[in-house]
Formats: C-alpha cells, structure tokens, sequence
C-alpha cells in the first residue's frame, strides 16, 4: 500500500492507495514541531503502518521533512518519497522561478494530466485557493493564488493573465 501524504500550512491530507485506488483517506491539523516519533504514534492511530510498502510526501512545510524522514525509517520498512526540486514527474514546471510552487501543487498538475489528460485547469481550495493550468504540451505554470479577497498573478513569460484584483469579489479578467 501506498501512504499519500500532502503536508499543508494548515492541514495534512493522507490516504491509502491499493494500487490506483484510494481505499482510505484523513484529515488532520498540521503542526510544525511534530516529531519523527510523535508522527509515527499518531499514524499508528489511523493505519496499520506495516501495511505500507510506499509513502509519498508532498510538504509546504519544511521544519516536517526531517520529521517524516525519521518516520518513515523508523516506523515503517517503506521507502520515502518526498516531491520538491529534482524529482521528475513528467510535469514541466514554467515559472519564473520553479522552487516557489509548492510540492503540493505540482503534485496537483500531475495527478490531474494523469486523470483528464491535458490541457486541464486544476483548482485546488487550501489555505489559499490556487489555480495552475497545465498545457496541451503538458507543462504546467502557476496561474493564480487567491486568500481570502485578494489575488496575486505568478504569471509566466508566454501565458495570458488569468486572475485579475479585486476587493469585494473574485472575476475573471
């Protein structure tokens, strides 16, 4: 089984995958001082951590890498595989400086190419509403980040504005 772990700012979504299928999945809060141990007694409380032959990590949080390193060495008999800068995922990232995209999302854009094939817009409610849009060539860029009433345009050099500000209502530009 695979263990799916996507460690946001504020909450951390994990699941069992048998193969393609999600068989289990929780929510949790996320808190920045966890320890390696403290990780493997809580998960203990969820699954059955011999089951798990896999884990795969997509953190916006890095004070909780090292922890779940140590997690995974000594909880579990799984290798880890964490997604950031150099892990190849099939997904080009365009953006003017591809280490700010949050694991998370590149994670988002894979997973949907994989589903829906491109070209897809994925739209992901976090803390912050994100929108990436990966091309019919398979890339991806960062189109919009939204909090609360406020956007913020990441654009790439060659892609059209696709949020515009606004401090009563989102609208598209």
């Amino acid at each position: 089984m695979l263990l799916a772990v996507d460690v946001g700012n504020t909450q951390t979504v994990f699941g069992l995958f048998d193969g393609a299928e999600l068989t289990e999945h929780w929510r949790i809060a996320t808190e920045r001082h966890r320890s390696g141990d403290e990780l493997g007694a809580q998960y203990k409380g969820f699954l059955d951590l011999g089951r798990v032959d896999g884990i795969s990590l997509a953190s916006t949080v890095p004070q909780l890498s090292r922890s779940y390193q140590e997690f995974a060495a000594r909880y579990t008999d799984a290798e880890l595989l964490e997604l950031g800068p150099g892990v190849k995922t099939g997904i080009v990232v365009r953006y003017d400086d591809p280490r700010e995209i949050g694991p998370d999302r590149v994670a988002n854009a894979v997973a949907a190419a994989d589903r829906y094939g491109p070209p897809c817009i994925v739209v992901d409610f976090g803390t912050s509403t994100n929108f990436d849009v990966v091309s019919a060539d398979g890339s991806t860029s960062a189109a919009c980040s939204r909090r609360g009433s406020r956007s913020r345009w990441t654009p790439s050099s060659n892609e059209p504005r696709a949020c515009a500000r606004s401090t009563s209502s989102s609208r598209r530009a």
